[in-house]
């Protein structure tokens, strides 16, 4: 058996949810950097992969399509807006871009 102290699963999640947070922003990087150079219906998921050099079990660990993936950023985006826009009044939004 493998028993860890809470301090060690504690290590465990943060790793986890910073190489989440990694995998999360090279994809959308990649994809970013993709839609300069290609038509969207001609970005395949294996570009993103290639192009971000995340797994595609990973990519797909995260993302449900690479369509998913512009949903997610957008949902983040609208997060931080709205929140930015709570905490500093009308105009905070700014410092999000």
């Amino acid at each position: 058996m493998n028993f860890r102290t809470d301090s060690q699963l504690r290590a465990l999640r943060e790793a986890n949810d910073a190489s989440a947070h990694s995998a999360f922003d090279r994809v959308v990087g990649a994809l970013n950097r993709l839609a300069g150079e290609k038509e969207w219906e001609k970005i395949a998921v294996t570009d993103i992969v290639r192009e971000s050099g995340v797994a595609r079990s990973a990519l797909y660990r995260h993302f449900r399509s690479r369509d998913d993936v512009v949903e997610q950023l957008t949902a983040s985006v609208r997060e931080a807006v709205l929140a930015a826009d709570i905490d500093a009044g009308t105009g905070g939004w700014q410092h999000v871009f």
